[in-house]
């Protein structure tokens, strides 16, 4: 059964096959004759019947008689043939189906339609058929799809889609993955701001900058120094200024020679490494004197440049204030040894001193106003801290005084007023000044001076304690006469129920002690001071002092009461018992008297030499303190020459000045020495004694005294008389000094006229006063140029730095001196008359002329010399003219020529010295 059923089988599907090959045929029919077309159709050639189904003739296929258009199997035909083209979504090549949607012979191509072969379909770049990356009509695409056209795309930047940059330049700007820079960035070793070249200093990833590159050399940025492109990092110097390190210097710092306080060079003084420096300008400079300044009518301060010595700096012999306004040296300092010398002071700052005229007023000492004075700090007399002399010094200014005094304070007590002022007060005139409390005036005896403090005035008057009182002041003259204003001020004092205390016993000198209280005391306490049985001050009277109100002193009389030291001898301390009186404060209170134990120390010091001299005669040896005139000990001083020979024959003194006056003083004056020869001056303790309570034995001293010529010139030159010495004839001026003068005295920069430098082609010389004498060269002879004077007139004649020959310099001065007119006067003009043909001379000055200055001229006309017929007379319509008038030749309308002779001498200027016409000048008249 189932074999059959396989046959079956076999055999319908023999017979299937059959019947759809029969019905599909598709080859040509064997025979041409079978087919034939008829009305555009192929039909069978018998029946004439359409053939059915696919039948290909003479190479064309027709389907169901028609050519076919459409697919026979899988090709596709068109009007029979095998064609290329799109039918139904799909592209067929010679009957070949190629594409429906995709790529196909470099073009794109939808259901069958070619859409693209390189462009753009549907907003997507192709590239021969192809999704393409690239650039296309100014964007770019990738597989595509437009990413850009001119901007950024993935970390490059295009322009009109092409890809000019990823990290770096394009149009001299800087990219970063295609974008334009932002902050700062450093390309090729440049460094970049945003897009473009930095521009100024700029710190970057720790480095300078200086616009895009490194910076080299110093530069400052945010207040750091850059040294390079780092910070700097040692001492550096950069726009006068001093850095340490990246920053400004701090503290005074030295820097190649030159000192630094902070930044800036160093000018003042200050101590390093513990000591006191004094700079100028960033160099270190021995002690001198900073500044001069009258700070009133009789009160000058000196300020130097470094602390002084006490003792040297307030001695009053040290220094001098000259009066120059008479060119006569006047010293108006009092040192006649009186109470009221002149005084000086040394200041709190250790580094001024004020120079009192008159500490007391009394005799009324001042500086004038609008005069010309000369502060002197002398030679080799005031000492530094270190013991260093203090150069020489001396300042010339004209003080004035306009400033009014002023009223500081007003202090009140029970018995009146103080009233204070801003400078020395003279109450020393009839009408001292207005006072009224209250309202009512007080009487002038009732206003009086203040002992010891000149700027004040004790204005007498009874108080009643808790009541305030208008105090009204006017009219109080300075010492130069200018009067305070009006001024009201309110003073009153409290009910004062507290006794005085004694706060301090103290000592203050050999013989002094001083009390300090807790206020001023009424007049009348008194001091007793005793060691056991022997007393040394008995009922002393305290004295106030000048300048604390509640400090007072006593002073010992005697050092030796009865046989018995005060200080015993052989010690340097001694206890004694110090017993005041009942004290009471001003206004009554009264404590009762109290005593106190006290030590006293007496000094002991080694008197110290301060210098050593040689006078040309004389070996002058300073100390610092007074020594006893009959102390010497002439043995303990060995004098020895160079060749360590002892020398005899002679004598040494204690002496009150350097001249050896035989006194007690601070000099020790040695004689019989001879000039040229080098000394040594030994001294053994105890060769004399100062005049302390227990004398002080002068020390072992080795001294070195030159006394050739070369050391012993230690004075500087000056100008004797000044009213004199220095005269002015001509052009010529002429200083005369006291001694032989260096050649650099002959500098032309030594000297100024008003303030100026002299002109060009002055000429300075030195020359001898007085002929084969001595000195010789002790005279300056300054010859200005002609012509330099056009005018009679007053010139300020300044000079400084003249030295002599050991190089002493003289004092800068000054002196008004005449300069007379020495420029001639020149023929400048003339002028001829169109009215009476007289000819107007035209001169360069005014001019003077005698009747007739005919002969100091030559006038031509047109040539030719006029002998005679002319005269010159003066223009009484103008100074600087004369009048030539003509007899017998015509002048108008010619050529005129007047010609001054080679030596005039009847015209001449007005000056008082006149200067004659200037000779050998033509001019030629112009017709007017």
């Amino acid at each position: 059964m189932s074999n059959f059923k396989l046959v079956k089988t076999a055999a319908a599907l023999a017979l299937g096959a059959s019947v759809v090959t029969s019905a599909v045929a598709t080859t040509d029919a064997s025979a041409a004759s079978k087919y034939k077309i008829k009305s555009g159709k192929l039909v069978y050639a018998k029946s004439g019947k359409v053939v059915k189904g696919y039948v290909t003739y003479k190479s064309t296929v027709y389907k169901n008689g028609k050519k076919l258009t459409g697919l026979k199997g899988k090709t596709y035909y068109k009007a029979g043939k095998k064609a290329t083209g799109t039918y139904k979504g799909a592209y067929y090549v010679k009957g070949v189906k190629k594409v429906t949607t995709g790529t196909y012979n470099k073009a794109y191509y939808v259901k069958g339609v070619k859409k693209v072969s390189t462009g753009l379909y549907a907003s997507k770049y192709y590239k021969d058929g192809k999704l393409a990356t690239g650039t296309y009509k100014g964007a770019y695409y990738v597989k595509g799809l437009k990413k850009v056209t001119t901007g950024t795309y993935n970390g490059a930047y295009y322009v009109k889609g092409k890809k000019v940059v990823s990290t770096g330049l394009y149009a001299d700007k800087l990219y970063v993955a295609g974008k334009l820079n932002k902050g700062y960035k450093l390309y090729k070793e440049d460094l970049y701001k945003d897009a473009v070249l930095n521009k100024g200093l700029v710190v970057f990833e720790g480095k300078l900058y200086d616009g895009a590159k490194l910076n080299e050399g110093h530069k400052i940025f945010k207040d750091e120094l850059y040294n390079g492109s780092e910070l700097n990092t040692k001492l550096a110097l950069f726009e006068g200024k001093l850095y340490d390190g990246a920053k400004l210097n701090e503290g005074i710092k030295k820097f190649e020679d030159k000192w630094y306080n902070n930044a800036e060079l160093a000018d003042g003084t200050f101590t390093i490494d513990g000591k006191e420096v004094a700079i100028e300008n960033g160099v270190e400079v021995g002690a001198k004197v900073k500044s001069v300044e009258a700070i009133n009518a009789q009160q000058v301060k000196v300020t130097f440049n470094k602390s002084v010595d006490k003792t040297t700096a307030e001695n009053i012999a040290n220094y001098d204030v000259i009066d120059a306004s008479l060119n006569v040296n006047t010293s108006v300092l009092d040192k006649s040894g009186d109470a009221d010398d002149s005084i000086v002071k040394l200041q709190d700052d250790k580094k001024s001193v004020i120079i009192d005229l008159d500490p007391t007023n009394a005799n009324s000492k001042a500086l004038a106003g609008k005069t010309n004075y000369t502060v002197k700090v002398n030679k080799e007399s005031v000492k530094d801290l270190a013991g260093n002399y203090v150069e020489a010094h001396s300042t010339s200014f004209v003080f004035a005084d306009t400033v009014a005094p002023e009223v500081t304070s007003v202090k009140a007590s029970s018995t009146g007023f103080t009233v204070t002022f801003s400078e020395p007060i003279d109450i020393t005139n009839a009408d001292k000044g207005i006072v009224k409390v209250n309202g009512v005036n007080v009487k002038a005896t009732d206003i009086t001076a203040v002992a010891g403090d000149k700027y004040s005035v004790k204005i007498a008057y009874t108080l009643v304690a808790g009541t305030e009182y208008s105090v009204y002041t006017a009219a109080f003259a300075d010492l130069v006469g200018n009067k305070s204003e009006a001024t009201t001020k309110t003073a009153s004092i409290s009910t004062d129920t507290t006794a005085p205390t004694l706060q301090s016993v103290t000592q203050d000198g050999d013989l002094v002690v001083a009390f300090k209280f807790s206020e001023e005391l009424a007049a009348g306490t008194t001091a007793k001071i005793y060691r056991d049985a022997t007393v040394f001050a008995n009922n002393v009277t305290l004295v106030q002092d000048d300048e604390d109100e509640t400090l007072y002193t006593a002073t010992i009389p005697n050092a030796t009461v009865a046989g018995v030291d005060l200080y015993p001898t052989g010690q340097t301390s001694t206890s004694v018992k110090v017993e005041l009186s009942n004290f009471k404060d001003v206004t009554g209170n009264v404590t009762a008297g109290i005593t106190k134990d006290l030590t006293l120390t007496r000094t002991v010091k080694t008197p110290v030499i301060e210098s050593t001299k040689w006078d040309g005669t004389r070996a002058v040896i300073k100390l610092d303190t007074v020594l006893d005139s009959t102390s010497e000990v002439a043995s303990k001083l060995l004098v020895t020459d160079a060749s360590g020979a002892e020398v005899s024959g002679l004598t040494a003194e204690v002496a009150s000045d350097a001249t050896g006056t035989d006194a007690d003083g601070k000099y020790i004056v040695i004689t019989g020495l001879n000039a040229d020869k080098e000394y040594t001056l030994n001294f053994t303790k105890g060769f004399a004694k100062d005049k302390a309570v227990v004398p002080n034995e002068t020390g072992n001293y080795t001294l070195s005294l030159n006394t050739k010529s070369s050391a012993l010139d230690k004075t500087a030159p000056e100008i004797t008389t000044p009213a004199t010495d220095i005269s002015v004839t001509g052009n010529v001026i002429t200083l005369k000094f006291n001694e032989t003068l260096a050649a650099s005295a002959r500098t032309l920069s030594n000297f100024t006229l008003d303030g100026s430098a002299l002109p060009a082609g002055t000429v300075v010389v030195l020359t001898t006063s007085v002929p084969n004498t001595s000195p010789v060269n002790d005279t300056i002879k300054i010859t200005l140029p002609e012509g330099y004077v056009n005018a009679d007139a007053n010139y300020l004649l300044g000079y400084k730095n003249i030295a002599d020959l050991a190089g002493n310099v003289a004092d800068a001065g000054s002196k008004s001196i005449t300069l007379a007119d020495t420029v001639k006067p020149v023929l400048t003009s003339a002028v001829v008359s169109s009215v009476d043909g007289k000819i107007t001379l035209g001169f360069s000055e005014k001019i003077t002329a005698a009747a007739d200055a005919a002969a100091d001229f030559i006038v031509k006309v047109n040539g030719v010399t006029l002998t005679s017929g002319y005269t010159v007379t003066t223009d009484l319509t103008n100074t600087k003219q004369l009048i030539v008038t003509v007899t017998g030749v015509n002048t108008i309308g010619q050529t005129v020529t007047v010609t001054s002779i080679n030596n005039p001498t009847i015209v001449k200027d007005t000056a008082g010295t006149p200067n004659a016409l200037t000779g050998a000048t033509l001019v030629t008249a112009t017709q007017k």
